[in-house]
């Protein structure tokens, strides 16, 4: 590696840094109190059977962050002192799907450096370009439901790839093996939210095609993973806990949902589909990234079986259609659900279009290239690519935020949360139940970690919640 890659290495990991950092000075909020209150007031098994059947059908992530309060009352902690593991925890399993991914992508055109390397700078583009990394990264609940299934199913996808390739020669048992891991693996991935739940067999779906075109020996493998993503789908859909959901939306958000706001959902979400797209296509650093990955996608091409398609360009528009329409049903079933878009859909949204455009890569340099072509980018096409990715890392997306909140504002809003903390104890202490204790100051709140306090009404759900788990009989905050 030149003087210039391994800048970029470097500069990927001084990037990050930032984001880990803050991860110290997260506090719990919202629906963490909620959770941890339906966990350890019913416990763990009535808890997951009262959300399916009073909440939804999510079955993998209520498994998830039910699990949360139980293990940290196992081990003698709370979600307090525990919750700074979150950030660390999420950024860690992501980067971990993201190098999986590019392991099996790349094959053995690369050494481990290089694998880590360009594992290091896609997750830097990723943490510099998602929507929200509040509800990313950060937000304990954010990440049990939705965040975890995402990069679950990039990790599953890599695992799928790398099992396919040496089915052929794989004994009996193993074969088995890896058909049973796939499929429990879909199974699991399938029940974190509704997106990822309908990706799981559109992806399987997928393999089925290309395993039949090529004929080849993993077609069972695909097949029986799309059997368990349609069944994940079934259990997830059909859950009686997503009618109440829905007209809980309906009672609080004073809106049609479902069939009676396919009037409102569809063009919204054409809207935000399009908007997002076509800002996500433009990004220079991600077609930076794109230039850079080129001779790694060609250098792997050996040992692609898509040459043999003969069906080109039928073949690249069906993964199109299916790329796009998993990207759009991202932004639209939270609309048709709930009447709402959050920012972790959003994020679900961006994790769909970052794995289709990297696999589309792949995919072309297969369809359209042959097997033993290679390439090597010019001087005068490196270099600029390499200079506008260093530059875009620092320049635009979440680092100048992230970076502004850690230093002038992360330390001021943890010690506002700890300040809360030692009210409520003195009020515990002196037998006070009804606890009115000063608001988050908004020149503190830092955008990359904050995601929802409590306010002035003790009536409202999140302060209700909140004053449970704290064994009061109300909280509130002041105004300022």
């Amino acid at each position: 590696m030149n003087a210039l890659p391994k800048l970029l290495w470097f500069a990927s990991v001084l990037v990050v840094l930032p984001f880990v950092l803050l991860s110290l000075y997260t506090h719990p909020q919202a629906d963490d109190f909620w959770y941890a209150n339906e966990t350890l007031d019913r416990g763990y098994r009535e808890c997951l059977a009262w959300h399916w059947q009073e909440w939804g059908g999510r079955y993998s992530s209520v498994a998830v962050i039910a699990a949360i309060p139980e293990l940290q009352s196992a081990i003698g902690s709370d979600m307090i002192s525990g919750y700074r593991y979150v950030g660390i925890s999420a950024l860690a399993f992501s980067f971990l799907a993201i190098f999986a991914s590019v392991r099996v992508l790349a094959g053995r055109a690369s050494s481990r450096t290089v694998l880590l390397a360009g594992s290091s700078l896609l997750f830097a583009l990723f943490v510099t370009r998602v929507p929200s990394p509040s509800e990313e990264f950060y937000w304990m609940n954010g990440v049990s439901a939705v965040t975890a299934g995402c990069w679950l199913l990039l990790f599953q996808v890599a695992v799928m790839l790398s099992f396919s390739r040496e089915f052929g020669s794989a004994g009996v048992p193993t074969r088995i093996a890896r058909v049973l891991a796939g499929a429990a693996l879909g199974l699991i991935v399938t029940g974190f939210s509704e997106p990822v739940a309908f990706a799981v067999p559109v992806i399987a779906l997928l393999g089925v095609g290309a395993t039949f075109v090529l004929r080849h020996s993993s077609a069972l493998l695909w097949r029986l993973v799309l059997a368990a993503g349609i069944a994940g789908m079934a259990l997830s859909f059909t859950a009686p806990g997503n009618a109440v959901r829905s007209d809980h939306y309906k009672d609080v958000l004073h809106t049609r949902t479902g069939l009676s706001h396919l009037d409102f959902s569809v063009p919204r979400a054409v809207i935000e589909w399009g908007t997002h797209v076509s800002a996500w296509s433009v990004d220079p650093v991600l077609l930076s990234s794109t230039i850079l990955l080129l001779p790694v996608a060609f250098a792997s091409n050996a040992r692609n079986p898509f040459t043999k398609i003969k069906q080109r360009k039928s073949a690249l528009v069906v993964f199109l259609c299916a790329w796009m329409g998993l990207v759009f049903a991202a932004f639209f079933m939270p609309l048709f659900a709930g009447g709402y878009l959050p920012p972790r859909l959003v994020n679900t949204a961006y994790h769909f279009f970052l794995m289709g455009w990297f696999a589309c890569v792949f995919l072309c340099v297969g369809l359209f290239f042959g097997a033993t072509r290679t390439l090597l980018l010019p001087a005068r096409v490196r270099v600029p690519a390499q200079v506008v990715l260093l530059v875009g890392l620092f320049a635009s997306g979440n680092f100048f935020e992230a970076t502004s909140d850690l230093v002038r504002k992360a330390p001021d809003y943890s010690q506002d949360y700890m300040a809360r903390y030692e009210l409520i104890e003195q009020a515990l202490g002196e037998g006070n139940p009804d606890l009115v204790v000063p608001p988050l100051r908004h020149a503190t709140i830092p955008k990359t970690i904050h995601f929802r306090d409590i306010g002035l009404d003790p009536e409202n759900w999140k302060n209700v919640e909140c004053a449970e788990y704290f064994g009061l009989r109300s909280i509130a905050t002041s105004r300022y």
